[in-house]
């Protein structure tokens, strides 16, 4: 979670004695033999034999600590294997004490490599201030078992998700989370059937899921592979010392997030106060434009730090006297300055759904990772810690799924916030397209072409070029304009270029216009000239592996792609295979088309006029679909290889 909350726990101390099986106690079998595979599991390059992960809570000195154990055992048949699993990084952000660590090897004879703690060495991330410890098991050789266990002291953890499907299948997979009777958790298994099955044992609660065979699951195209993983989610929901009220509810997060906010004091609202008037803001304005003006100018004023740890950067009157701010502080100019302007805007907290799917169902803060702002009376959200972004592009893999809504209430002096699950829409396919519009013409020989080509650009791509390109001088601008052409086009000669920028239905756009000489589109087979139109296009995103398809189908926005190429037959030439350049490929479900590629051409004299258009209108499609929806991608790619045969009369 982004900002360390005062959680609504009401937690009362509960002095317990730590179990053997999990916690302080844990330990692995001291003299255990190598394990004997299936013929199946001997085909792996790497197979993981066991995984564990365990929770203990207790109280000490009236704080409430977890006690984390993690336990691994992989079999490891190759070099890239080994290589892949003898180094070990434990995180320590939030862990006051590394317990318990041992590793080792175990080779296939049965001789043990045990870890020497002297080797253990700490390593700090500069981006996100978080160190790691790290150490390399010695003694692998293939067909090896690395093994290796530790326990943390962590913070009290109240809510965690525990990804247990990796690349690596797995036989065994164990988790247990053994806590005072009081406290009592709440859990959810996505991507599996399983079930946790909860007991009280000595007065402990104990929450156990078992699994086994387990398949390996890989990144694949147009999907994202964590959010299809097995991950187990857990929170604290209730302590029974105190109440039988839910703890952490999603009400309880509208009012905690709205208040840290919005919380101001006297003299952060006279700094606000003067910082808004500086914006000279036109409550004339249409609302859209208002929206964009004010987000314009805080973004340009304000520099965003989103890897900062500094908390002053999230406190609202040192935002505006340094003009840095992190995710937080940004947020927070935003929202109290729509507010304080009378512009209707409600906060939202949602997740990254390449990682997992907000479940409006399941009340877990480990949710509420990333920030939006939505406008109920435009309809439109924006990113507040994206500088590139702007209303009504937000971050693509906040959207399409849910979010909490935190909608801004008066009662009597208190404002707060009560909550909402709603929908975050995808933006539709118009608001994100790459366009081409290119004049082709022969030189007299048929050595070489003379293209006018241009490339235009609105919505994603363009918000991501558009601030550089500003800011780059001359040279730099026509290198810009080089590399993007130069990478369908070898020996590009680029003999004019433009650019400009410019918002069209609230989009930011972006035109490249080039004139270039070249012969990479021509080749000569005999008396016949080969016109590879296809690559005019640019290389294309191709789905052609033979391999089973694990996932469904995502993308990641939606989007929308429409060519033009103009030319004409050289005199005393005709081409033989036009017909090629006819194409339809479309994917049905009922009376819509959600994806589709269709390509065609007119011909008037010795003109040929070629129109392609791509869409695809949805982010999600079924597995049982996946053929299908690869038909549309291949299209572009089959396209890609067309080549026209110009033959002499």
């Amino acid at each position: 979670m982004k900002i360390v909350y005062g959680l609504i726990l009401f937690l009362c101390p509960v002095f317990i004695q730590a179990q053997t099986i999990v916690g302080r106690g844990y330990d692995w079998d001291k003299n255990r033999k190598p394990y004997a595979l299936s013929a199946e599991e001997e085909t792996y390059p790497e197979y993981v034999l066991k995984l564990f992960r365990g929770y203990h809570y207790e109280w000490e000195n009236n704080n409430l600590v977890t006690y984390q154990t993690d336990h691994r055992i992989t079999k490891v048949n190759t070099t890239n294997a080994i290589e892949r699993h003898n180094r070990i990084n434990i995180s320590m952000r939030n862990v006051q004490s590394i317990v318990t660590l041992k590793a080792r090897s175990i080779t296939k004879a049965g001789k043990v490599t045990n870890f020497d703690q002297n080797n253990l060495k700490e390593v700090k991330d500069d981006k996100t201030d978080n160190t790691y410890r790290i150490f390399a098991i010695e003694g692998v050789e293939a067909e090896s078992e690395i093994e290796y266990f530790y326990t943390l002291k962590t913070n009290g953890k109240t809510q965690e998700a525990y990804y247990f499907q990796q690349e690596t299948p797995i036989r065994e997979f164990g988790f247990l989370l053994t806590s005072p009777k009081p406290l009592a958790f709440d859990f959810r298994v996505y991507n599996d059937d399983g079930k946790v099955n909860a007991d009280t044992l000595k007065g402990q609660n104990r929450y156990e899921y078992l699994g086994s065979k387990i398949n390996g699951l890989h990144e694949e195209s147009f999907s994202f592979v964590d959010a299809y993983r097995k991950r187990l989610e857990f929170k604290l929901a209730y302590n029974y010392t105190r109440s039988t009220a839910r703890l952490n509810t999603w009400s309880d997060a509208g009012r905690v997030f709205y208040r840290s906010l919005t919380e101001t004091n006297k003299e952060a609202e006279k700094e606000l106060d003067k910082f808004i008037k500086s914006l000279k803001d036109n409550p004339q304005t249409p609302p859209v434009a208002r929206i964009k003006l004010i987000e314009d100018k805080i973004k340009t004023a304000i520099r965003i730090n989103k890897n900062s740890s500094d908390p002053a950067l999230g406190e609202l009157i040192e935002i505006l006297k340094s003009k840095q701010a992190s995710q937080e502080g940004i947020t927070k100019v935003l929202l109290l300055t729509y507010e304080r302007l009378s512009i209707p805007v409600q906060l939202v907290v949602t997740c990254n759904r390449e990682f997992a799917k907000f479940d409006g169902g399941f009340d877990s803060w480990g949710y509420l990772d990333e920030y939006l702002l939505y406008f109920p009376h435009t309809n439109g959200f924006l990113t507040p810690d994206e500088f590139d972004l702007r209303y009504p592009l937000i971050t693509q893999n906040l959207s399409g799924h849910q979010g909490l809504f935190i909608e801004p209430v008066s009662v009597g002096d208190l404002k707060t916030g009560i909550t909402w699950i709603r929908d975050i829409p995808a933006l539709p396919f118009t608001s994100d397209s790459d366009n081409l519009d290119i004049e082709v013409r022969f030189a007299e020989d048929m050595e070489n072409n003379l293209v006018n080509h241009a490339r235009i650009l609105v919505g994603y791509d363009a918000a991501s070029m558009i601030p550089y390109y500003e800011v780059m001088s001359e040279e730099q601008r026509k290198k810009f304009v080089e590399d993007i052409f130069r990478t369908s086009i070898p020996d590009l000669q680029l003999d004019k270029w433009s650019v400009n920028t410019a918002v069209v239905d609230n989009l930011p756009k972006i035109e490249i216009a080039t004139s270039y000489k070249t012969n990479f589109f021509l080749e000569r087979a005999g008396s016949r000239t080969l016109f590879k139109i296809g690559e005019l296009i640019g290389t294309q995103s191709e789905l052609y592996s033979d391999e089973v398809r694990q996932l469904p189908i995502e993308n990641t926005h939606n989007r929308g792609y429409s060519r033009i190429i103009r030319f004409k037959i050289p005199e005393g030439y005709r081409v033989n295979n036009l017909e090629s350049l006819k194409m339809r490929v479309e994917y049905k479900d009922a009376d819509k088309i959600p994806f589709s590629f269709v390509s065609g051409y007119t011909e008037k004299g010795n003109e040929v006029v070629v129109k392609i258009d791509e869409y695809y209108k949805e982010l999600y499609a079924p597995l049982e679909r996946y053929e299908d929806f690869r038909k549309v991608i291949n299209a572009a790619a089959d396209f890609n290889k067309i080549t026209l045969v110009l033959i002499k009369k």
